[in-house]
């Protein structure tokens, strides 16, 4: 088997070879350069890649320290939970423009938080049902929560008036995305 693979080898490389004797002086140039491109491509991916992408690490967060703590959360975290439920999001006016689904995602302390996706990212959830799965939280301050005509806001885990005395001051604002073959849902 060993010596079928050698033989291959020595005959594509033979090809290849008579195929450059074969051409002019400034195309064979340019497909030499075009080899050495791709080989210096090929390699850095088969050598670097594997060996430097770090693994998601778990963060064991809390819902409940999230809600408490919103402002220690005002940054990009990835965390684990898992999709329990799924629901219609009611609209008894038929007031909005497209539907809505309710999220509950639960923590490791059986602590449970529901949010609103759009119909749009259902697909990707309902892969997730009753599994854990990767989010991405992101903290964000701002100045007020105003939806688009007949739409909702959508992926707001929790939003909490900086000052309860004077919402004017802004919001706290925890979005959560579901991450999912590199993209957020």
């Amino acid at each position: 088997m060993e010596k079928l693979e050698k033989d291959g080898l020595q005959l594509g490389l033979q090809i290849i070879l008579i195929g450059i004797e074969n051409m002019r002086f400034r195309t064979r140039n340019f497909y030499i350069l075009f080899l050495i491109i791709v080989g210096s491509i090929a390699s850095l991916i088969w050598f670097y890649l594997p060996r430097n992408i770090t693994p998601i690490q778990e963060n064991n967060i809390d819902l409940i320290d999230i809600k408490q703590n919103i402002s220690n959360y005002m940054k990009n975290v990835t965390a684990f939970f898992y999709v329990i439920d799924i629901k219609v999001r009611p609209d008894p006016e038929k007031w909005l423009l497209e539907k809505y689904y309710l999220i509950t995602i639960k923590d490791i302390n059986e602590n449970n938080a529901t949010f609103v996706i759009s119909e749009t990212s259902l697909k990707i959830y309902e892969l997730y049902l009753g599994r854990k799965a990767v989010f991405k939280l992101q903290g964000i301050i701002t100045p007020i929560l105003t939806p688009p005509y007949r739409r909702l806001i959508t992926n707001i885990l929790y939003s909490i008036p900086i000052d309860p005395n004077d919402p004017s001051l802004g919001y706290y604002v925890i979005k959560i995305y579901l991450l999912h073959n590199g993209g957020n849902y």
